[in-house]
């Protein structure tokens, strides 16, 4: 039977009938390798994403931690530079509890602040120019004026009737006329070495005035200066005064002495008028004339020494001086 199988196997394979059994295995065609290198891609591609993303996330956040160490070191710049530019000023501190009732502009770059205990302080820098505190006036009991201020305008405190105390700093170089006429509480005054001239009627009628020192840098006392200034007891005129005005110092019928340098070339017209508690007084050589009424009124004025060079005495010199008992005049005078 066995053998009878193996001929009809020969046979069917020999007709055609039966073809030989060979495995065929699936041809590959590379699609699986394809795939994976694929999958693999975009691992890598998704990998580098994550990467790249990191990397603007670091950059991102290195870049926002400078722009805010800059931002930061910007605002301690400007924090020093703020500090570096604004003065700390003391009399912002003694200030800082008063209240303030008026401020405003008194020139270009001046400003003025007065507070409910009625002291002003003018501070900034240049000229004062104008007058807005003429409503406060009579109640204005101080004055001052801080460093930077160059001048004091022209009927400043005229009338501030309370007024008893005023700084004047150095950078101040000139008073305007009138300046304090009729402070009638004042009672001393300091004049900075930076002014050179004391104008017309500065302190007139300062009747509480008992002292005032004029520096040096001063050449000049301007008409009616100390005009009716009552409790002016005595005054010393510096060496680099040259010119005595009209009645500068009219009306002192407290003063009992008074020195007159050297320099000093012409006393003018009633310059000591009414000056009723003068004794005596001295003209140095310097001086060439002595105007009209120059000592006229002078009640208590017992003697008089004239220098050597004064070339002309005018009309009522020394008219109504009551008490005179003794004048030397020199051959000098014409």
């Amino acid at each position: 039977m066995k053998k009878i199988c193996i001929i009809l196997w020969s046979i069917l394979l020999m007709t055609g009938c039966l073809q030989p059994f060979v495995p065929v295995l699936a041809e590959d065609d590379g699609s699986d390798i394809l795939e994976e290198e694929i999958i693999l891609n975009e691992n890598e591609e998704i990998f580098q994403n994550e990467e790249a993303s990191q990397d603007e996330i670091d950059q991102d956040d290195s870049t926002i931690s400078f722009e805010n160490e800059e931002e930061t070191a910007e605002i301690i710049e400007d924090e020093s530079a703020e500090a570096q530019q604004t003065p700390v000023s003391e009399t912002n501190d003694v200030n800082s509890d008063k209240e303030v009732i008026a401020s405003g502009s008194c020139g270009t770059n001046a400003i003025y602040t007065i507070y409910d205990d009625y002291s002003m302080v003018i501070s900034g820098t240049g000229a004062m120019s104008s007058v807005p505190w003429k409503s406060y006036a009579d109640r204005i009991i101080s004055v001052e004026i801080d460093e930077g201020i160059t001048s004091i305008g022209g009927g400043a405190f005229s009338g501030c009737s309370a007024l008893t105390s005023i700084t004047i700093p150095d950078s101040v170089m000139s008073i305007g006329v009138y300046a304090f006429r009729d402070c009638s509480s004042l009672t001393s005054i300091i004049i900075p070495d930076s002014v050179t001239s004391i104008k017309e009627g500065t302190f007139f009628c300062c009747s509480s005035l008992t002292s005032i020192i004029i520096p040096d840098s001063v050449t000049s006392i301007g008409g009616s200066a100390f005009s009716g200034c009552t409790s002016l007891t005595s005054i010393t005129i510096p060496d680099s005064v040259t010119s005595i005005g009209n009645n500068a110092f009219s009306g002192c019928s407290a003063l009992t002495s008074i020195t007159i340098p050297d320099s000093v070339r012409y006393i003018r017209n009633s310059s000591f008028s009414d000056c009723t508690s003068l004794t005596s007084i001295t003209i140095p050589d310097s001086v060439e004339y002595l105007d009209e009424g120059a000592f006229s009124g002078c009640t208590s004025l017992e003697s008089v020494t004239i220098g050597n060079f004064v070339t002309s005495i005018g009309y009522s010199t020394f008219y109504n001086c009551s008490s005179l008992t003794s004048i030397i005049i020199p051959d000098s005078v014409t």
